[in-house]
Formats: C-alpha cells, structure tokens, sequence
C-alpha cells in the first residue's frame, strides 16, 4: 500500500496509526489466540505502518499514533488492552527519539472514552471461576452503561488535527479535560492508591 502512495506521490505528510480494538476479561483466563489478535492490531499494526511508511516521510513529517488514556490508567479486566497501548506509548517514546535527527514528529495521542462503536465491537470474555465470581460481567456492564456520557469523536478529530499541525508537538496528548486532571493527580499520590 505504502509503495503504491510512494508512488503516486512525492511524500507523505502525515500518517495517522488508528486502528485499533478492545478486549475484555480476567487476565488469567482471557485465551491466547484473542491476546495475540489484540496486540496484533494495536501494537503490531502501528509498527507496520510505521516502517513502510517512514521511507515516504520527509522532513517536517509527523506520525501520529493512537493510543488511550488506559495507557496511563489500568483498568481490571482490561489488562491486555491497556498493555497494548501501553505498549504504543513507549515505541512511539523510542520512535522520536530515533526520528529526532531527521526533523520527523513523533506523538502518541491518548483519547479518553469516545461515543464510538468502538464499545460495541469490543471482545469480551465472560469466563470466570471462583476467584472472579460475577465481578467480569459486572466490570463490562458498569463500563457499557457510560457509552452516552463520552465524548464525541469530533473532539478526538479535532486534537489529532491540532497536533499533526504543531511544529514540535509533546511526546503524547492526552484527549478529555478530567484525563487530564487525573493524570496531573496521578503524579502527586502513590501508585498504590490508584490500584484498588
């Protein structure tokens, strides 16, 4: 895909990694298989992108990776989701580091809970034991229940279009006023207290 643009055009300016999906379910007994397609499109599917486009990125260029605020703030039952992003964050860190001599931007944008269909295409896993008891489907269902109180899409659009735009844009953006406060609070307690 990457050839055919280089092809047809003489650069890229921009390349937006968005792809990107959930999963849900006790770390211990999530499957492998749904693990491995997680990462592969999360994580994976940025690092593709980012190596076959990087030829046709010329100086001034920017890449954009989507993350999520779970980067940040880890969730129960959602531990491989935001390990992924996670995961996102720090080869976007190193990726900026290593395109800083070319005068090539490097941001990861970490939205906080959209109005998208994102919830619904999420994968879930229900599975449990005697450790879990109902708290799984009890996590998703609270989680599910927020869809109409999350920001619009637009507002996302609207901050990946301010960053690809910036001259020298921060290593990552966090999108959603009280993300951003809780994260300038989660740098002032323990981490102990954030993990209950």
């Amino acid at each position: 895909t990457f050839e055919e643009i280089g092809a047809k055009y003489p650069y890229i300016d921009v390349l937006i990694n968005n792809a990107g999906f959930g999963l849900s379910g006790a770390t211990e007994l999530v499957n492998n298989k749904d693990i491995h397609s997680l990462f592969n499109v999360n994580f994976f599917g940025v690092v593709n992108c980012y190596k076959y486009a990087l030829p046709f990125i010329r100086k001034g260029g920017t890449v954009i990776n989507v993350s999520s605020v779970c980067a940040f703030f880890p969730l129960p039952f959602r531990g491989y989701y935001c390990a992924s992003k996670a995961a996102v964050n720090l080869i976007s860190y190193s990726m900026k580091m290593e395109c800083a001599p070319f005068k090539i931007k490097v941001t990861s944008v970490c939205p906080g809970d959209t109005k998208t269909n994102f919830t619904k295409n999420r994968v879930k896993s229900f599975e449990t034991n005697e450790r879990y008891g109902n708290r799984i489907k009890s996590a998703a269902e609270n989680i599910d229940s927020k869809q109409e109180n999350r920001m619009s899409p637009e507002i996302v659009a609207k901050q990946i279009y301010k960053v690809s735009k910036k001259k020298n844009p921060k290593p990552y953006v966090i999108v959603g006023a009280k993300y951003k406060v809780l994260n300038f609070f989660s740098h002032l307690v323990p981490l102990s207290w954030l993990l209950h």
